[in-house]
């Protein structure tokens, strides 16, 4: 992909915070979401951007069981996601236990 910096600078305003969304589900590797958010942190520090602003959500609760025994708290209500720049959906963990089957409501 190519690209020049106005195009760039027409998708990213540089004075704002880029807005990460980061969907989390049950029995994933928690690197599956960490890895790509903290790439995309440095990305932006070094673009001389402001931190971004990270949302974890989840379609089922608060708490999500992840596939090493971690619970992870996503403080964001899915339902108050309005806007993101970036949507980060990671790893769907085993296929057998259909994770990546979100509930209707967040279709």
């Amino acid at each position: 992909m190519t690209g020049s910096t106005r195009d760039f600078e027409r998708m990213v305003e540089p004075s704002k915070p880029l807005r990460i969304t980061a969907l989390l589900l049950n029995n994933v590797p928690t690197t599956a979401i960490t890895g790509p958010v903290e790439m995309l942190i440095i990305a932006a520090k070094l673009a001389g951007l402001p931190d971004p602003d990270v949302r974890y959500i989840s379609p089922y609760d608060a708490h999500i069981h992840t596939f090493s025994g971690l619970t992870i708290t996503c403080p964001t209500p899915w339902q108050q996601v309005e806007k993101t720049d970036i949507f980060l959906l990671g790893c769907c963990g085993d296929p057998s236990d259909e994770a990546y089957l979100l509930p209707d409501k967040l279709k």
